[in-house]
Order: structure tokens, then sequence, then C-alpha cells
């Protein structure tokens, strides 16, 4: 059975129980798959029609041929086949080919569409039981609305609200399925009509086709790329552009079919270099041409004033991003006069021309049109560096100083123009790289990312988040992407920290309030004046991924000024850490920069708890490095107290800015210690049941984070084990392990609580290893009554500490096999090693949080 049939089989099972109700929606038992399939079978018939079997599965269809040459089958004698009956074979073939794709796409659609509509009524049902539940347990309430009052029943206002949401859902499930009968109905009638012109325009027009057509009927399909038609094409076109635009017909896609044949994604024209120049030269003469006809010489409202004026506007919007870019011989100095003023701003044009007349309220008036142009821009095409790292640059800087949004500029049309932008990652790099040469010297970075950051995106900044995405990414790619991801990362990290500018207290007190979800690591429902985290939480989720990806990097000591950035690590470093080799670059920031960097992402009190879990994972894979032996002996403890200190601080600091009250923040603090202990353990070990527990590996749970750094580990554990119950887990994570008790300092506001702490770490990390065995821990009481590993047993702190002693001094020579080979003396046994951990580990901790706690104090 089909996830999704069995997911919506269980839902309605819950809501017929419940409130019988049940969702069936409509489905198909067509398979895009197999018409996939179906389609190749076809090209690959035409193929041997044309007797080019050897071009089977190959290039035919994507890249252009002499017609001519289209008919291979080696026949003496021309009069002894007709040559057009032939072509005719192939080209209707080939026609039915592209219309079974088209129709495949059609069939994805509509299977995209149903299975989101199954996902809404699986939330709807779990919603109204939720509703119910509480309805019945405020049963006696007289203000409870699905209660007895006077002996009067009231509608369930759960029953009430699946019943609504189930009607919204076979309305759009109808809706979904006419429009799939409509989609079969008019592929049906296009092949029964066969190849004409203007069916076979259409499939080249949605690159269903490419240059097959051309590639076998010559003269009669789309023709090869010609720079001198461009101008030709572009007049050819005019009747059909502008809000009074005519319907297409056959000389429209004519005309368009070289712009077509350039930008379509599944052509390979512009994978040869040869094919560049003449691709290129093209594009300006069409471009340009296209520009001086349209009214007012504006050519993003000729095209897209609405979004639905124009034909085939992706094709338009992509030869416009192919135009820019330096890779093809584009740039933006090729690009339309219009399409260069609204890409670099009011400021930036009459910086270049102090005669122009373009003013800020002709901008606002031209970011729509520009916008709708954008939306319909192709994903995987990218714009130019320059023509993109303005057109971001303007943006953040119009949104900064409060131009946009405003006029005719929504909030939407600057997102569809940014969701472009930010697709080139060397763009990116130039936007964050305070004074890039490929950047416009008139915007300041801090006030470019104060617009972009700030502002509160209704989209909770997911498109503004593209401008960082991609650095956790690259930061594992190959060497080009780790040279350009270091280097963005320390400057995303040096500007959003640089106190000589207004940006970091911009950015931690936008002027933005906001509503919390949840009260668990935050007393208030409203957050006033938020930071730029809690305002956007995916951009938050995407610089906390930057700094899972680089949690090596925060463990490394400062380094002079003038070293700073992403640059080679000291060979005595890289010697001594475990995580690093000579010749390894990292990123070089000072302890205050990542202290605010880790501050900006934990003010998201949703992210705040993934920062101590994956601190306290990195902790758990350097204490096992320095176990097995790698790594110095003084460096590796060290490395692991530098990021505990960047992380206690920078969290104190985030909730210092909540609460005004250093104590309270440091309770929160302690509540965040306590749950990442907890939730690691949870995932690790028999207290939820779980086989293979990826939170109980470091390096695992890291990765985790890096897919979803949003990542609830015990429900996470729970998902990926073979069994478990999720509200078992949270009941154990409340009452056993450590308790608030035992955490009352894990802060580690003093040094005994430092040791307590990397004792508590090696137990878990022994039990897990199963070098500590259930015996062990049996014969010294750390065994609850379930047979659950219990960290905190009855007793004092000081009881506990001994018992863990104890242990430690337990595990001697016999596991050296276990431990690598840190436990060098007869004498020596775990104990001895664990606390030259912690008196190395002490040597760097002091330094920052625990230093100013004791000042405090004092």
């Amino acid at each position: 059975m089909p996830k999704e049939t069995e997911r919506l089989a269980n839902a309605n099972s819950k809501a017929l129980s419940e409130f019988d109700l049940s969702f069936s929606p409509k489905d198909t038992d067509a398979d895009p798959d197999v018409l996939r399939d179906w389609a190749e079978d076809m090209s690959n018939l035409s193929m041997r029609i044309l007797g080019r079997s050897g071009d089977l599965g190959g290039d035919f269809d994507k890249t252009a041929i002499n017609y001519t040459e289209a008919i291979q089958w080696k026949v003496k004698d021309q009069s002894s086949y007709n040559r057009s009956l032939w072509e005719d074979s192939a080209y209707a073939v080939n026609y039915c080919k592209g219309e079974t794709k088209s129709f495949a796409e059609e069939v994805e659609n509509f299977k995209n569409e149903r299975d989101d509509l199954i996902e809404e009524w699986i939330e709807s049902v779990k919603a109204a039981i939720n509703k119910k539940e509480a309805e019945e347990k405020d049963g006696d309430d007289p203000d409870y609305r699905g209660g007895i009052v006077t002996g009067i029943p009231r509608e369930s206002v759960a029953q009430s609200q699946l019943e609504k949401d189930l009607k919204n859902l076979r309305e759009k499930d109808k809706k979904n399925w006419e429009n799939f009968i409509d989609a079969a109905e008019e592929h049906g009638s296009r092949l029964s009509e066969g190849p004409s012109p203007e069916n076979v325009k259409r499939l080249v027009d949605e690159g269903h086709v490419a240059w097959s057509a051309y590639n076998i009927k010559g003269k009669e399909a789309p023709i090869p790329v010609s720079p001198d038609k461009a101008p030709e094409h572009a007049k050819a076109l005019d009747p059909y552009l502008g809000k009074d635009g005519k319907e297409p017909d056959a000389q429209y896609y004519a005309a368009i079919a070289t712009l077509q044949a350039i930008t379509n994604k599944e052509n390979k024209i512009l994978e040869h270099s040869k094919n560049h120049k003449k691709s290129i030269k093209y594009l300006e003469k069409f471009y340009s041409q296209l520009e001086g006809q349209s009214p007012s010489l504006k050519l993003p409202h000729y095209l897209a004033e609405d979004k639905n004026q124009v034909p085939s506007l992706q094709t338009y919007a992509d030869g416009i991003l192919i135009l820019s870019n330096e890779d093809y011989g584009g740039g933006i100095e090729k690009l339309p006069q219009s399409i260069q003023n609204v890409s670099m701003g009011p400021m930036a044009v009459q910086e270049r021309d102090d005669t122009s007349s373009y003013f800020e309220g002709e901008w606002k008036n031209d970011i729509p049109s520009f916008g709708n142009l954008m939306s319909e821009s192709t994903e995987a095409i990218e714009g130019g560096t320059v023509f993109s790292t303005y057109t971001t640059q303007a943006m953040g800087r119009g949104l900064d100083n409060g131009i946009i949004p405003g006029g005719e500029t929504k909030e939407n049309d600057i997102r569809n123009i940014l969701d472009m932008s930010l697709r080139n990652e060397n763009s990116n790099k130039n936007v964050l790289e305070s004074g890039s040469l490929e950047s416009n010297p008139l915007y300041d970075r801090e006030k470019i990312l104060s617009g972009l950051f700030t502002h509160e995106w209704n989209d909770d900044g997911k498109t503004v988040a593209g401008l960082t995405d991609w650095i956790s990414r690259d930061a594992g790619g190959n060497e080009e992407e780790q040279e350009r991801a270091g280097r963005a990362a320390y400057n995303l990290i040096d500007a959003l920290t640089d106190e000589n500018t207004d940006l970091p207290e911009e950015l931690r007190n936008t002027g933005v309030t906001i509503e919390v979800e949840s009260e668990k690591y935050d007393d208030k429902k409203e957050v006033s004046d938020a930071a730029f985290t809690q305002v956007n939480g995916e951009l938050g989720g995407s610089l906390a991924k930057i700094f899972f990806s680089r949690l090596e990097d925060f463990t490394l000591n400062d380094v002079v000024d003038e070293k700073k950035g992403f640059a080679t690590v000291r060979d005595v470093n890289a010697e001594n850490h475990p995580d690093f080799k000579i010749g390894d670059k990292a990123v070089h920031a000072g302890t205050e920069q990542k202290i605010g960097f880790v501050e900006l992402i934990a003010h998201n009190k949703d992210l705040a708890p993934n920062i101590m879990t994956s601190v306290d994972m990195k902790e758990r894979d350097l204490l096992d490095s320095y176990l097995k032996g790698e790594g110095g002996e003084e460096y590796t403890p060290q490395s692991a107290a530098r990021l505990r200190a960047v992380a206690d601080e920078a969290l104190i600091n985030s909730f210092e800015k909540k609460l005004d009250n250093e104590n309270e923040a440091r309770a929160k603090v302690k509540e965040l210690s306590l749950n990442s202990y907890n939730s690691i353990t949870a995932g690790g070990g028999a207290a939820v049941g779980i086989a293979n527990p990826p939170a109980g590996a470091a390096i695992a749970g890291i990765s985790q984070l890096l897919r979803d750094p949003f990542t609830d580990f015990t429900e996470y554990a729970i998902k990926e084990g073979e069994s478990g119950d999720y509200n078992n887990a949270k009941e154990k994570i409340g009452d056993k392990y450590i308790t608030e008790e035992d955490i009352e300092k894990f802060t580690m506001e003093d040094r005994t609580q430092m040791q307590e702490h990397v004792y508590i770490q090696s137990l878990q990390s022994f039990q897990e290893r199963d070098i500590l065995t259930k015996e062990d821990l049996e014969k010294n009481n750390i065994l609850d009554k379930e047979g659950n590993l219990e960290i905190s047993p009855a007793g004092t702190t000081a009881t506990f500490g001994a018992i863990r002693s104890d242990i430690m001094e337990n595990i001697g020579k016999e596991s050296a096999e276990d431990l690598g080979n840190r436990i060098k003396k007869e004498d020596e046994n775990m104990k001895s090693v664990i606390d030259e951990y912690i008196s190395q580990y002490e040597k760097r901790y002091d330094g920052t949080a625990l230093k100013k706690s004791e000042e405090n104090e004092d």
C-alpha cells in the first residue's frame, strides 16, 4: 500500500470513529513514470524510423543537427523510398512522444495536488481530535460549546470545524479532478488532430519537444540560432505582447522558437562555449528591439505588467538571465536599459549618469512588473554575478531606508526578485563581503543586511534565507565551493557582530512585535522588539545550520585580527585537534564574534535548544576522540571547553535581552542544558526502546541538525527507531536522567559543576559504547527500577559525584582496547584520565562564562 494511501486510511479510521466523517479524494491509475517510459519508447521508435538506432536515448531532441542528415538509412537509390513519408512518420511519432510527456506532467501535477489534499485532511483530523479531547476535558464549563447546557446539546466545535474542512477539501478535490479531466481531453484532442503547427509550437514552448522537430523537418520546424534574425523575431512578436496583445498562433511560436531553443533547460546549446557568442548576440539584439518597441521604453511593463498578459513569459525571463550571465559572455551592461535601472535602483543609476531622471517613485512603479517577470524564470537558471549582486543590494537598501515596500510595490514583488537574484552563490558571497569588486560601492553592506534581515517577511524569511542557505551546504563541497562558503561564513559573522556599526543592535532589536506559539522556553506570549531570528525563523534556521556546519571551527583558539577570516589552520593546532589535519582551512573568528553570532541565533527559542544540543554532541565527539587517543592531550579538552564557553555565554546574553535579569537568564540556560542532556540520553538508549539511536551518535545528530535545525530529538529518535512511545519518552525526559535539582548549576557557575558536566558526558558515552555494562550500573545503583540508565540517583550531588568516581576507577587497563591508548600506566584508571581531561577543560572554560559568573558573585 502506498505511503499516502496508508496515511489516508489511518486518518479516515480515526475520523470515522470520532466524528463519522471520511475523505476519499479521486485518483487515477495513470502513472507519470510509466507515461514517460512510453514517451521514451516512442522516441526510440522515431529514431528507428530514421535509421538512427545508435541515437536511442541520445541527444537527438536536445541538440541541433543538419536536418538533411536526420535519415541515415543506407539506401543507394533515392527513388527507392519516399523521403517525406519517413520524415512525416518520424515527426508524428516524435509529436506523440511530446504529448505523452506533457500528459505525464499533468498526471504528476494531479497526484501532487491530491497528496497535498490528503496531508491537509490528516492535519485537520489531528486538530479535531485534539480539540475534542479539550472539549471533553472542559465539559463542565458553562461556556463549553460541546457540552450540555439546560438540557440543550450544543454543536461540537471540533465536529463543526472538521465538517467545514472536509467540505472545503471536497471542493478542492472536485476542482483538481475537473482540471485533470479537462487536461486529459485536451491531450486526446491534440493527439487526434496530429502535429499541426500550433500543436507542435505548444510542445516547443513548454519544453516537451526541443530540437528534434527541426532535426526531422528542417525549415518547417524551429530554426537554429541566427543573431541577424533576432530583430525580425522581436518585431514579429509585437502584436502579441502588451496588455492588448492578440492570442498566440503559429506565427507567434515561429518567432519565439529560437529564444525557446536557447533558454530551454533541456537543451545543451549553452553547454558548448562555441555557441555562447552567437547566443548572447542573438539575445542582446532581441531584447534591444523588444525594449525599443515597448511603450515608454519599459520592457518589464511590456512583458509582465500583468503576469498573464504574455504567453511563454518564462522564456522571456530566462533569456534575460542568460543575457546577464558572464559565464556565457553576457553581463549587466548588455541588458536593456529599463532592466538595468530596476535592478540597480535609482541611487546607482544616478551615480552612473548624473543626468538620469530615474527616481524612487519610478523605481517603485517598475518593481512589480519586474517581479512578475522574474517570478516566471526557471529556478535552475541563474542571472549574472554583477546583475544578481546589484539586484540584491538594491532591494536590501530600499528595504532599509523604507522606500519599499510602498507605492505600487508589495512584499511579494520584492520576494519574487530576490528569489531570482539569490540563486547566484558568487553574488551572495559578494553581498556578504565588504568591498567586493563586483559589489556596488554605493550600497553599504550593513545597511543591505539590515534591510533584508530585519524586515518582517510573510514567508518567515524563507526567500531571503537564500542569501545564506548555501553556506552550510557548500562547507562539504569541492575545494572551490569550500573556499567560497568559508569566506562567506566569516564575512557574515563579521558583519552581524561588528559593534562598530549599528547592525548588531538593529538585529537584536528590530522593532517588530511577534506572538510566540509556545511557552516552552519563554514565559511571555508576546515578544516586543524581537530579534531578527525570532521575526524570520527560516532565516534563523539558515544561520543555525552555518553554526552546526562549523562547530569544529568554533573550537579553535583566537587569532590576531589580521589572521581572522577563512584561513589555513596553524600546524600546531591541526596536529593536536582531532578534526583537522595539516593544510585544512577553517573560519577564524574572535571569541566575541563567535558569541555574538550564536547569541543572534539563540534569540529564536525554537533554535536555542539545539544550539545546546549540538554543542553537547560536539563535546561528546571530542571526548570520544580524546579517550581513543586522538588529538592532543591538552588541545582536545580545551577545544571542547572553548565551544561550551561560547554557547553558554551566547545563550545567557540572549535570555538577558528577553528577561533583563542575568539570574533568570541563567535559569533558562540551565533548562536548555537539562533538555540537551536528556534529549541525547533518551534518544540513545533503552528508555524509549530504540534499536539504532541516531541521536546517541554525535555525528549523526549534527547531520540531522544540518537537515532540519528545528529537530525535536526525542521525536526524531522515536520516528527513526523501530519502536517507542513519544509521550513515554517525554515523560522520562521530565522525570528521569538528569533532574532540575542535579543540574542546578549546570551553566557551570563553579568548577565543581564543570567537573560534573564532564563526568555526565563520560558516563553517557561509556554506556552508549558498552564500556559500562548493565551490571556495572546496577552495582552502583544507577539503574532505575525498569532497568534504564538513571543519571541522577537518590542522594546528594556529592554522593552522586562519589559514585561516578567509583565507576571511573573501575574502568582500567581491561578497557584499553575500547578506549584507544589514552590509559598508558598500569596504575591509571579512567578517573585519572577524565580528571586530566577536566584540568585541561578548565583552562579554557574559565575565560568567559565561568569567569563572568564568579565576577558577579563578587
